[in-house]
């Protein structure tokens, strides 16, 4: 859509709170060492379970009372209830525990399940699950009554095990399994990492000299990967829409699911096909050069440090594959990506894979190697933006970026470093589950019989017939432009989303307007109610029946003035 302010892009506002995030860790490594220490026969599961509670607990107080999370329009929540419909709860009751149910058979039947490595997150499924059911049956009814579009890929879901596809979303049933096999896939990877890292942390040992730079370095580099599976597990574990953690959607297009997965077992080809080291990593190559060696080794923790930070940005709302809201604080406050550049440069300076104790050929075999893992999370990180390029806050923070970021004296020099949208969109990673809902923003004007009143009726008139309200100006009177003398107007605008064409759109407004009475009979006459397209999307038409953008809106004051009170 256009800037109607006019003003260049501005970093938008982040959806999860930087330092509540990181403050909120205090709690999860407090109660890490505390129950150890007071009951060291705690087993592993519980310690984790009290400890990522302790982390979620105070984040959640905060996003509520401070934030107001649960106010968010991107929650899909209104004020309005729905009415109560119990069959429709049912059924989306019936999908939820329908894919539960397909998650477990696979869990059971795929044998890498069965490895060592997913024990702890089978044992917190066994403690949690009978909880989770519980949550479920209290949660659905609740969020049902309250949700924008009630039918969602829960519904969807029960709709196709009721053998009723003729109503069935085919769209909205494939985000579902999308969401599903993504929650159902990291979610066991992330509290297996995390359940090591946690007993690594309560094994570790300090070194005095001259090993102290190695515990250090040891110690901070565990520390920062345990930040980013403590947010990882609860990125997977607690995604529900009342605080605006969900999903609004997954990675549209094959190449970015292709380089995820190429990441993690079973499918990764990192570990399993690219050799990049002997064995000897820094510390072995630098030992003799005392200088080279506490460089490097410091260079190291901090990418490792910034690593981490850049997922307490992300807070809960971490999560693979997904798009879940804007985030623009901590490292992301300076360049898109933070995490992948440090991670592979760390990668670099740890293994030095441009020596081999087997010669220069190998080592550079060590180096093709790595290049293609960094070239793997290049197309991570592209992929990546093209499917956020498909929200207009993460277009806005590119560019901001594109303008301020840490590293944009050095892309100058490599134009096809910088963002662009053209590019993106040649990605064609098109989120069509998004697109189902077009973002419309309408003008309303009367000055005939009751004034205040026709506005309302339209805005009902126009939600009866599926436009759905997103937000609505305050009413103000203005003075009439052209046409002959005549009452003053009562104006607004509201945003709207609708599944409608424009001229779909244009066809309802017609009927509306005539319903309430209005008569075309003079050019600019008086009016019981007017309703405009002002925007719709960021398309442009040119028609005998229909002009988008409005020709005039920013030539009105009674247009402009609603209209920015609503534009985000």
């Amino acid at each position: 859509m256009p800037n109607i302010s006019g003003q260049d892009a501005h970093l938008p506002r982040s959806s999860s709170s930087y330092w509540a995030n990181f403050f909120a860790l205090g709690f999860f490594f407090a109660a890490i060492y505390f129950l150890h220490y007071f009951f060291p026969n705690l087993k592993s599961v519980w310690l984790m379970s009290f400890s990522l509670l302790a982390v979620l607990f105070p984040l959640v107080v905060y996003e509520i009372l401070v934030l107001k999370v649960h106010r968010r329009e991107s929650t899909g929540l209104a004020d309005k209830l729905n009415a109560v419909d119990i069959s429709r709860v049912l059924t989306k009751l019936l999908g939820l525990f329908g894919t539960f149910t397909i998650i477990l058979v696979l869990y059971w039947y795929l044998p890498f399940f069965r490895k060592s490595f997913y024990i702890p997150f089978f044992d917190l499924l066994k403690i949690a699950g009978p909880f989770l059911v519980i949550i479920c049956l209290v949660y659905f009814p609740i969020i049902d009554r309250r949700q924008v579009e009630p039918r969602d890929g829960y519904w969807q879901m029960g709709r196709l095990l009721l053998g009723k596809f003729k109503n069935v979303n085919w769209i909205m049933l494939r985000e579902h399994f999308a969401v599903w096999f993504i929650k159902a896939f990291f979610t066991p990877i992330m509290i297996g990492a995390l359940a090591g890292n946690i007993e690594e942390l309560l094994a570790f040992k300090w070194q005095a000299q001259p090993k102290l730079f190695l515990s250090v370095y040891f110690f901070l580099v565990l520390i920062s990967y345990t930040l980013d599976l403590i947010y990882g597990s609860l990125g997977y574990i607690f995604t529900c829409r009342i605080m605006d953690t969900h999903i609004r959607s997954t990675e549209p297009h094959f190449w970015g699911w292709l380089s995820c997965l190429a990441c993690y077992y079973p499918f990764t080809i990192i570990d399993n096909y690219l050799v990049y080291s002997d064995g000897f990593y820094w510390m072995h190559w630098l030992s003799l050069s005392p200088w080279s060696y506490y460089f490097i080794g410091g260079t190291i923790i901090i990418l490792s440090m910034v690593y981490g930070f850049a997922t307490v940005a992300l807070g809960y709302r971490m999560s693979n594959l997904t798009y879940r809201g804007i985030i623009t604080d901590g490292p992301y406050r300076y360049t898109k990506h933070p995490a992948y550049i440090c991670k592979v440069s760390s990668w670099w300076l740890i293994y030095l894979p441009f020596f081999s104790i087997h010669g220069s050929l190998v080592a550079f075999k060590y180096c093709m190697a790595l290049g293609v893992i960094s070239l793997i999370y290049y197309v991570r990180a592209r992929t990546e933006e093209n499917h956020l390029s498909n929200y207009p806050e993460y277009v806005e923070y590119a560019e901001w970026i594109k303008k301020h970021g840490a590293f944009r004296s050095v892309t100058r020099f490599f134009p096809s470093w910088q963002y662009s949208l053209e590019k993106c969109r040649k990605w064609n990673s098109v989120v069509w589950f998004k697109q189902n809902m077009s973002i419309v923003y309408l003008g309303f004007g009367s000055n005939l019989g009751d004034r205040h009143k026709n506005i309302k009726d339209a805005i009902v008139l126009l939600e009866r017939s599926g436009v759905h309200i997103v937000r609505q100006s305050s009413l103000i009177e203005t003075d009439p432009v052209g046409g002959p003398s005549q009452p003053k107007y009562i104006n607004a605008a509201a945003k709207v989303e609708t599944k409608l064409s424009p001229y779909e759109l244009l066809n309802l407004i017609h009927s509306v307007e005539h319903d309430l009475g209005r008569e075309r009979t003079i050019v600019n006459g008086p009016r019981t109610i007017d309703i405009d397209i002002l925007l719709y999307d960021n398309i442009q038409i040119e028609s005998e029946e229909l002009t988008i953008p409005h020709p005039r809106m920013n030539e009105r004051d009674f247009v402009l003035k609603p209209l920015k009170e609503i534009y985000k």
